[in-house]
């Protein structure tokens, strides 16, 4: 049985946001880079093979800290992701908004 106690969820929802930050941030500035790489394939699976390697090991430490934590971290990570993508959204629409003539 799991118990969710206050530095279980803390370690966890920090440690996932964390993670998140590494992962859907370097996902993000891999792409921002791509236009200025020579060998975009490589590049890319090396990317996210790095992304991978922290992502999973940063989630089996928290495994074996405890199943709450895991889970929280998770949740923490699914955060990050919705905030990353919310913001990434809001600037590719800001930056059309520039491009678009005024009538």
């Amino acid at each position: 049985m799991m118990t969710f106690s206050p530095l279980t969820v803390g370690i966890g929802v920090s440690s996932g946001i964390i993670l998140g930050c590494l992962y859907f941030g370097g996902l993000w500035l891999s792409v921002m880079k791509l236009k200025n790489v020579e060998s975009k394939k490589r590049f890319l699976l090396l990317s996210w093979a790095i992304r991978s390697v922290l992502l999973c090991s940063g989630l089996y430490a928290l495994a074996r800290y405890d199943a709450a934590c895991l889970l929280c971290g998770a949740a923490g990570l699914l955060i990050t992701k919705s905030v990353i993508v919310r913001a990434v959204k809001r600037k590719t629409v800001s930056e059309k908004a520039k491009e678009l003539p005024v009538c």
